[in-house]
């Protein structure tokens, strides 16, 4: 659990007819939040988004602003404080940058989370994301927003759940241990 251990993301959800969509709306930074390759894109307790750039011994640079549109893309602008300020399009897990390069999101630890936890079920939805299905517990389906391995190598998940709040999760050697003290473990 290195980085943001004991982090927990409250996650507001404004109006609309659609209170899955509006989640969804929000949370620009959770989705954009992840592993490219070398890149690590990591969101402070603050809401503050940055970019690990020490793969490449390089600084630390600053997304200075994003916004999600309609479409469900993402468009941000990162200060790069050794190259200039770049902007991008992140679209289905790829950033594409105004240099004519890009960073595909590493989405591998999704297999590595799905499966059945006792009641809980993590599964992929036809559009590509993991969300959990309660209704063994009578609750709303949960939506993952986004996951990422850390250095130690366990997998930070970033979860929505529809009736509670957004906890953070830590996998490691199958099982999940939550923010608010609760564990699952993963059927084998």
């Amino acid at each position: 659990m290195a980085g943001v251990a004991g982090l927990m993301f409250v996650v507001g959800c404004g109006s609309s007819d659609n209170d899955e969509e509006a989640a969804w709306d929000v949370s620009w930074q959770l989705r954009l939040s992840g592993n490219y390759g070398g890149p690590k894109i990591r969101m402070r307790s603050d809401a503050d988004v940055f970019v690990d750039m020490g793969y490449a011994g390089r600084p630390e640079a600053q997304v200075t602003s994003g916004t999600a549109a309609a479409d469900g893309t993402i468009n941000i602008t990162v200060n790069f404080p050794d190259t200039g300020s770049f902007t991008g399009v992140f679209d289905d897990g790829v950033i594409t940058w105004d240099n004519g390069t890009s960073w595909t999101q590493d989405r591998t630890w999704q297999d590595a989370v799905m499966g059945t936890y006792g009641g809980p079920v993590i599964e992929r939805r036809s559009d590509g994301y993991l969300q959990i299905d309660m209704s063994y517990a009578t609750r709303p389906a949960a939506q993952v927003w986004n996951g990422y391995f850390e250095d130690d190598g366990s997998i930070l998940l970033v979860v929505f759940f529809p009736d509670e709040l957004t906890h953070s999760g830590w996998f490691t050697t199958g099982a999940i241990d939550w923010d608010n003290g609760t564990s699952w473990i993963k059927d084998l």
